[in-house]
């Protein structure tokens, strides 16, 4: 799975300590749900993107356990935010992304 979560007017130090607090909180609260999480901050466009596995029996479960992996990370951060996500693996997504 790939999130993007987008702040069109950060910087970067305030991008790296969002990161961290991304990552503290799959740490925390989706441990066990998001397998193998990879966080990363983009510098242009300020993004930070979370890669990781979801283990599920069926596209319902994966949409719910994405889902509990958006509401372990929103309270982490100091604002709300949208979210765009896909449920194809993140190699896949990448090619639909233009360069």
């Amino acid at each position: 799975m790939l999130l993007r979560l987008e702040f069109p007017e950060c910087s970067r130090e305030q991008l790296e300590e969002y990161a961290a607090l991304v990552q503290e909180a799959v740490d925390e609260h989706a441990n066990g749900i998001a397998l193998g999480t990879v966080v990363s901050g983009v510098f242009d466009p300020p993004t930070i993107e979370i890669r990781f596995t979801v283990e599920a029996r069926s596209q319902t479960e994966v949409h719910h356990r994405v889902a509990l992996v958006v509401g372990a990370i929103e309270p982490a951060l100091p604002f709300s935010f949208e979210t765009e996500s896909a449920t194809s693996p993140a190699r896949q997504r990448e090619a639909l992304v233009p360069a």
